[in-house]
């Protein structure tokens, strides 16, 4: 699977947990074998009353500082809203969606930085509604303060990003050809999953439950919530199937999960289609993080930053459909 363009790579960091912050370093696979190759992971506890910039600095230390940087963003740090897709040139559409949120939320249009992606649609359906796109917004004010603190740290990214792409940049690399493909994962705040086709995403979904609930709690609230996902997943597929016939979706790729295990067994009970584990070592060259490889909670937790290291790779799903 090559790389596209002239990126050597990225250093992608992950704030999305507010009790640690997590760094993946990424480049092009070996000659011969077409895995991204991994070469640096680091994890270090976010500050508790101390100063940001110091977890900043040792997180940074752990990882390449010759690849340029990724940041990825808490889900409170930025909003995704579905709107309908503005008949304009793509070179308006930003401020065109701009003018039309600040007009309905009355805020000025310098109060939040904007940028979007377009929700792809079958033509039957399209001939039908008015085609439909994310918008995603920062706050301008939190993202100014933020960069400040960045640059005392020595961080510059040159990219922002948001965890429902690097999810996207996941699946992708696990498609079939010629399919679409569900790709269910969990983090500190909860459960979601995406739905993707030739790596673009179609839908998103994602049920808040922070794990510390769920790390106490007694075996039947647990199931309960695996049934609430599997209901979720389940009636999801449904909705693509009809919003997109020509979509077919024959498994469930299962990212590597944290702390309490069940929810596997729940899905493949009460999906009609198959739960497969998505396998990073077949996706990922991971021979220079041994720590990474033999550790299902550390992938767990650094799902999003890998993801997000795939900025740039060109999507050739290596498997055929079945």
């Amino acid at each position: 699977m090559p790389w596209t363009g002239s990126s050597s790579g990225w250093t992608a960091l992950d704030f999305g947990d507010p009790g640690y912050w997590r760094a993946i370093s990424l480049r092009p696979g070996r000659r011969g074998d077409g895995r991204p190759r991994v070469t640096a992971v680091a994890e270090v506890a976010a500050t508790d009353g101390g100063d940001p910039r110091q977890a900043l600095k040792a997180l940074l230390a752990g990882v390449e500082k010759r690849l340029p940087v990724i940041v990825t963003l808490a889900r409170s740090q930025y909003r995704v809203r579905v709107m309908n897709e503005p008949m304009v040139p793509a070179r308006e559409m930003a401020t065109t969606l701009k003018w039309a949120m600040a007009a309905e939320a009355d805020h000025p249009l310098d109060e939040f930085n904007l940028a979007w992606l377009s929700i792809p649609s079958d033509e039957a359906v399209q001939a039908r509604r008015q085609a439909q796109l994310y918008a995603i917004t920062v706050d301008s004010g939190w993202l100014a303060t933020q960069q400040s603190l960045w640059r005392e740290a020595g961080l510059r990214p040159k990219v922002l990003d948001i965890r429902e792409t690097a999810y996207r940049n996941l699946a992708a690399l696990r498609e079939r050809r010629g399919e679409g493909l569900v790709m269910l994962y969990a983090e500190d705040q909860g459960v979601g999953f995406v739905f993707t086709r030739g790596g673009t995403l179609y839908m998103d979904r994602f049920i808040e439950q922070p794990s510390r609930d769920l790390a106490q709690a007694p075996p039947d609230a647990l199931l309960r919530l695996h049934e609430r996902v599997a209901a979720e997943v389940s009636r999801s597929i449904d909705v693509v199937g009809r919003t997109h016939p020509s979509m077919a979706i024959s498994h469930v790729a299962l990212a590597p999960l944290p702390g309490r295990g069940g929810l596997a067994a729940v899905l493949a009970q009460q999906l009609r289609v198959a739960v497969e584990p998505l396998a990073l070592e077949g996706l990922f060259d991971l021979s220079e993080v041994p720590a990474l490889a033999r550790d299902e909670a550390l992938q767990s937790r650094c799902l999003v930053a890998l993801g997000t290291c795939l900025r740039g790779l060109s999507v050739v799903p290596r498997l055929e459909a079945a």
